[in-house]
């Protein structure tokens, strides 16, 4: 039976980004420790939603668009691998949000430890229909330049 990867082992394999040509023109595929960067990126106190890391990186990069699955999964492997203590890889995943200020369902614990993060640092989380988002979503976006 094959060993199962760990998160580190996972995130180490995008070591480089790439640029694919695609229908819709140039993607990136970025690299797991670029993400984890811009991430680090955002100050404390605000936040980013996954759209405009997306588009930082693909400026960056001189791309049309950043691919959004590993985009997602990396998104989804830099909380785990902070929350299991890998120090390399840590970086305030729950200041990334969606586009709406919605909480990531990918998260761990999601949403409620995200939400908990983010009012420690004193964002504003409002609860609709028992779903946590940010609350006016334009003030706490922290401004990301390329």
């Amino acid at each position: 039976m094959a060993r199962r990867k760990t998160t580190q082992e996972k995130l180490q394999k995008q070591a480089k980004s790439e640029i694919k040509a695609t229908s819709k023109g140039r993607m990136l595929i970025p690299a797991s420790k670029e993400l984890r960067d811009a991430v680090r990126a955002i100050p404390r106190g605000r936040v980013a939603t996954v759209e405009q890391l997306r588009q930082k990186l693909a400026e960056q990069h001189n791309a049309d668009y950043a691919c959004p699955l590993v985009t997602g999964i990396f998104l989804r492997l830099l909380a785990e691998a902070t929350e299991e203590g890998y120090e390399e890889w840590s970086c305030p995943w729950w200041r990334v949000v969606e586009k709406d200020g919605k909480m990531r369902g990918k998260y761990p614990a999601a949403p409620y430890l995200q939400a908990e993060r983010l009012r420690g640092e004193g964002v504003q989380i409002a609860v609709e229909r028992g779903k946590p988002r940010v609350a006016d979503l334009n003030t706490h976006l922290a401004p990301l330049s390329p």
